[in-house]
C-alpha cells in the first residue's frame, strides 16, 4: 500500500483524535436559527406544533411515534442543535431509538386503566385498558424550567434526572440538547438492563402465544444491530470508543484502500476502452486514463469512511467532527474528480476541433471548461458550508442581498470581463492562432479565458489582456488577411537608360505574374520618383499565403528573382553617394536650343518623345493584368 493511500485511509482516525482534543465549533447562524441569540430586528415567531406545546405533549408524541416505528419523525422531538446537519441526519433515528429503550430502563413509566404483563410503553394490546399515563407529565406550556422525567417515572434511578424536556427560544418543548449528549453513555450503562427487559418481554410473549408485541415494537436501527453482533465486553468504552468501534474503524482502512484501487482500475478500463473507440489519438498521446481517475478513487475511499461512520454509533460529538471532515474530503475529491473529467472531455473536443476546420471550438472549449470549473468550485464551496448547518447557505444568500451593493462594486471588473468574454465568443473578432494588433500589442492569440485573453508576441512573451478591454478596443486581425501586402522602393542609378528601366519594370511584373503565391489581379512595378540619390521604382505586390513564415519565404523568392533580373539587364541599384566633377577649362557639350523660344523648343522636344497626340478614344485605358507572357 502506497504512502498517500495510507495517509488518506488514516484521515478518519486523525479526525477522531482531533475530536477528542477540541470541542465542536458551532456556527453563530445555527444558534440564531434555534433562538439562542436575538436578531437586530425581531421576526415573526413561528407557529409551534401542537405536539411541542408542553412537556406532556412532547413526551406523548415521542412515545406514539416510536410505537408506530416512525423513528425519523420521533427524532424531530429531540433537540439536535448541538450536532451538525450531517451528524443530525445520521444519528437522529438512532438516538431516538436508544432514548425510547432507555426511558423504561431508568424507571417505570406510570400506567392507568388496568394491569398488563407487558408494559404498555411497548404495546397497547387490543382489549386491554392499560395504557401509559401521560396525564402525570407536566402540562403547563409556560413552565419556566426544564422538566425532568425523574418527576414522572416510578422507581426511577438517579440517572433519570439527566433525561429532561426543555423549551427552546421559540417555545418548542423537546428533549434537551443535554439529554441528547448523554443518551449514548446512559444506553451503554443500562444496556444490560435494556437487554434483560427485552428478554423478559420475549418470554412473556412466547408464553402467551402472542406475537403482536414484537411486531408492533420499533425495529432496531442498523447501528444498534451492528452493536449487538459483538460480545458485551467489546461494547465497553476504552479510550473514547467501545472496542468494537475501534475494530470497525481499523477495518475501514483496507476497505477504503480496496475501494480506491477497484474504482481506479474499473474506471481506467472503461475509460481506455471508450476513448480507444471514439478517440484513438488520446491513446497514442496519453496511453491510459489512469491519472484522470485518481481523485475518483480517493472519492470512493472517502465514501467508505462516510458510509461506515454513519452506522457504527459514534458519539454525537465524534460523529459531527468525523462526518463533517469526511464530507469535506468527499466534496474536495468530487470537485477534483470533476475537474479531471472536464479536462479529459475538453482535450477530446480540442483534438476533434484540430481535425476539423471549425476554429470557433478553439475559443469555446477553453472558455466552457473554465466556466464549468468555476461553477463546480462554487457548488463545492456551498456544499462545504452546508455541511455545518442547513441554515448557513440560506443565511449566506441573505447576506449577499444585504451586501449586494458592496459585492457588485467589488466584482464589477470581474463581471465586465465575463460579459466581455461572452461578447468576444459570439462576435468572434479573432480565432485561436490569429495574428492580431490591439492598441500597442500585437501577436498570436493563444487562448480566450473566463477573465482574460492571452497573446503570444513576436518576442515570445505572453501578454494578458482583460476581456472587457478587448470588447471595447479596435482589433486589427492580421490573421484574417486573404492577401499580405508588400510595398517597397527599388532605387536604381541615375545612369540607367529609360529603355533599361522599361525593360526592368516589365521584367518585375512578369516575375510577379509567374510567382506561385502572388495576387495576379493587382500589382505594380513602375518608375515612381526621382529620389535624391536614385531613380525610385515602386514595387507593390500581394502575397497569398497562410502565415507570416510563408510570407517571408515567398518574399525572399521574389526579391532574389528581382536581383537576378537586374543582373541580366545590366541595371545597377543605387545607394546614397555623391559624385564630384572637376572641370579644367573645357566645358561639357550641351545640345543647343533651336532658334525658337525656350517654351516652344521644350514643347517640340516633348512631342517628339511622346509621339502624336491621341484622340480621346485612343488614350490608354485602365491598367490590365494579363497572364504570364508565353515564349517559344
Amino acid at each position: 500500500m502506497s504512502r498517500p493511500l495510507v495517509r488518506w485511509s488514516l484521515l478518519g482516525l486523525s479526525l477522531l483524535a482531533f475530536g477528542a482534543a477540541l470541542p465542536v465549533a458551532r456556527a453563530d447562524v445555527t444558534a440564531a436559527a434555534n433562538g439562542e441569540s436575538a436578531p437586530a430586528e425581531k421576526p415573526a415567531e413561528p407557529e409551534v406544533p401542537a405536539e411541542m406545546l408542553t412537556p406532556q405533549a412532547a413526551l406523548e408524541a415521542f412515545v406514539k411515534r416510536m410505537q408506530a416505528n416512525e423513528k425519523s419523525s420521533a427524532a424531530e422531538l429531540l433537540d439536535l442543535s448541538q450536532l451538525s446537519a450531517v451528524a443530525a441526519d445520521s444519528r437522529g433515528a438512532d438516538l431516538a431509538y436508544k432514548l425510547f429503550r432507555l426511558i423504561p430502563a431508568v424507571g417505570d413509566p406510570p400506567t392507568q386503566g388496568g394491569e398488563s404483563e407487558i408494559n404498555p410503553w411497548y404495546l397497547q394490546k387490543e382489549g386491554s385498558s392499560a395504557k401509559v399515563d401521560f396525564e402525570k407529565a407536566e402540562s403547563n406550556p409556560d413552565y419556566e424550567q426544564s422538566w425532568s422525567l425523574e418527576n414522572w417515572l416510578l422507581y426511577s434511578a438517579p440517572e433519570a434526572e439527566q433525561i429532561t424536556i426543555a423549551r427552546d427560544g421559540v417555545g418548542r418543548w423537546r428533549f434537551s440538547a443535554e439529554t441528547v449528549a448523554v443518551i449514548d453513555p446512559l444506553y451503554e450503562q443500562f444496556e444490560k438492563r435494556i437487554d434483560e427487559l427485552a428478554e423478559k418481554r420475549a418470554e412473556l410473549t412466547a408464553a402467551n402465544g402472542d406475537t403482536t408485541a414484537t411486531e408492533t415494537e420499533p425495529t432496531e436501527t442498523f447501528g444498534v444491530w451492528v452493536r449487538k453482533q459483538f460480545p458485551q465486553s467489546w461494547r465497553t468504552t476504552h479510550f473514547l470508543l467501545p472496542t468494537y468501534q475501534w475494530l470497525l474503524l481499523a477495518a475501514f482502512i483496507p476497505l477504503g484502500w480496496l475501494a480506491d484501487w477497484l474504482t481506479r482500475r474499473v474506471m481506467t478500463w472503461i475509460g481506455d476502452m471508450l476513448l480507444f473507440r471514439i478517440d484513438p489519438d488520446f491513446v497514442e498521446e496519453h496511453k491510459t486514463t489512469a491519472g484522470v481517475w485518481q481523485p475518483v478513487g480517493r472519492l470512493a475511499n472517502a465514501a467508505v469512511w462516510v458510509f461506515g461512520a454513519r452506522f457504527i454509533e459514534l458519539s454525537p460529538t465524534l460523529t459531527s467532527i468525523l462526518l463533517n471532515g469526511l464530507v469535506i474530503v468527499t466534496i474536495v475529491a468530487a470537485v477534483l474528480a470533476l475537474f479531471r473529467v472536464l479536462d479529459l472531455v475538453g482535450d477530446y473536443f480540442t483534438r476533434r476541433a484540430k481535425r476539423s476546420s471549425r476554429q470557433f471550438d478553439n475559443l469555446f472549449i477553453p472558455l466552457a471548461n473554465s466556466t464549468a470549473k468555476i461553477a463546480i468550485g462554487v457548488v463545492g464551496v456551498i456544499a462545504t458550508i452546508a455541511t455545518f448547518s442547513d441554515e448557513l447557505p440560506s443565511t449566506l444568500l441573505g447576506g449577499l442581498g444585504i451586501g449586494g451593493i458592496a459585492i457588485a462594486l467589488a466584482s464589477q471588473e470581474t463581471l465586465s470581463n465575463f460579459v466581455g468574454s461572452i461578447t468576444l465568443l459570439f462576435d468572434r473578432p479573432f480565432e485561436v492562432g490569429d495574428y492580431v494588433k490591439i492598441d500597442n500589442v500585437e501577436g498570436s492569440i493563444e487562448s480566450l479565458g473566463f477573465r482574460s485573453t492571452r497573446i503570444r508576441t513576436p518576442l515570445d512573451s505572453e501578454v494578458t489582456l482583460p476581456n472587457s478591454k478587448l470588447a471595447s478596443s479596435s482589433i486589427d486581425n492580421l490573421g484574417r488577411r486573404k492577401y499580405r501586402r508588400y510595398l517597397t522602393l527599388l532605387g536604381v542609378e541615375y545612369s540607367t537608360t529609360p529603355e533599361r528601366i522599361e525593360a526592368f519594370c516589365e521584367g518585375i511584373r512578369e516575375l510577379i505574374r509567374r510567382h506561385p503565391h502572388t495576387r495576379k489581379d493587382f500589382y505594380a512595378a513602375y518608375l515612381h520618383n526621382f529620389g535624391a540619390n536614385s531613380l525610385d521604382i515602386q514595387l507593390l505586390v500581394f502575397f497569398e499565403v497562410p502565415d507570416y513564415a510563408t510570407e517571408l519565404r515567398e518574399r525572399h523568392r521574389l526579391l532574389a528573382d528581382v536581383l537576378r533580373l537586374a543582373a541580366e539587364l545590366g541595371v545597377s541599384f543605387a545607394f546614397p553617394t555623391q559624385t564630384l566633377y572637376l572641370q579644367k577649362g573645357e566645358k561639357c557639350e550641351v545640345p543647343e536650343l533651336s532658334d525658337e523660344t525656350p517654351d516652344r523648343s521644350g514643347a517640340r522636344t516633348a512631342a517628339k518623345i511622346a509621339g502624336e497626340l491621341p484622340n480621346y478614344q485612343d488614350r490608354p485605358g485602365p491598367v490590365k493584368f494579363p497572364g504570364a507572357t508565353q515564349f517559344e
